[in-house]
């Protein structure tokens, strides 16, 4: 359980690890100012299990590159498996780079099943091209893929980009609200199953 911390001054807050993560809860933490991503779910092994994992109701302010990243560290990381991952009620504001993101989920080599996206308030206040939640593989090269995904009742405001899929396989959005004429991304080439009930 990682609960009710402040982490200030360029740093960032991280759970990972060689050996992956069962059941965990990261909750109402504040992170201020982190220099790259203000919390994540990350790896740089190959061979991991992440699982039931719970990231909800934190407050990044100011990061650098991304509010919330869950993934492989680097696109060349296989990572391994990712399931049960919920990201719910964070609040992430005025993220600072020109190309960032409020969520981020890079798949890892076996892929990301049981994902849920709900009811975070993301501000990209600061950046230029700012991606409010992207879904992705390993940056195109449609290898890895994204399963059962939930992705409801998300704000978002100034951002270039609402929400950005690709190799996902089955999902629902539903109740989504971000002021943009981009509000969805889902080529057709690189998704499949994907349900956006209003």
């Amino acid at each position: 359980r990682i609960l009710k911390n402040r982490v200030e001054g360029r740093l960032q807050l991280t759970a990972g690890g060689g050996r992956g993560l069962s059941n965990v809860l990261v909750s109402d933490n504040e992170v201020l100012g982190a220099k790259a991503n203000g919390v994540a779910l990350s790896t740089l092994s190959d061979n991991v299990l992440f699982e039931n994992i719970v990231i909800e109701r934190n407050i990044v302010r100011n990061a650098q590159s991304i509010g919330i990243f869950v993934g492989p560290d680097k696109p060349s990381a296989q990572g391994g498996t990712f399931r049960s991952i919920r990201i719910s009620e964070n609040r992430i504001d005025g993220l600072r780079n020109r190309f960032t993101y409020g969520v981020f989920i890079r798949a890892p080599k076996d892929g990301i099943s049981g994902l849920e996206i709900i009811a975070n308030k993301l501000n990209g206040r600061f950046s230029a091209k700012a991606t409010a939640i992207r879904l992705v593989d390993d940056h195109g090269h449609a290898t890895r893929e994204i399963k059962n995904v939930v992705i409801c009742s998300n704000e978002g405001r100034n951002f270039s980009r609402g929400i950005w899929l690709q190799a996902v396989n089955g999902a629902v959005l539903r109740g989504n609200d971000f002021s943009n004429p981009r509000a969805l991304t889902a080529e057709p080439q690189y998704n499949r199953a994907i349900r956006q009930l209003g």
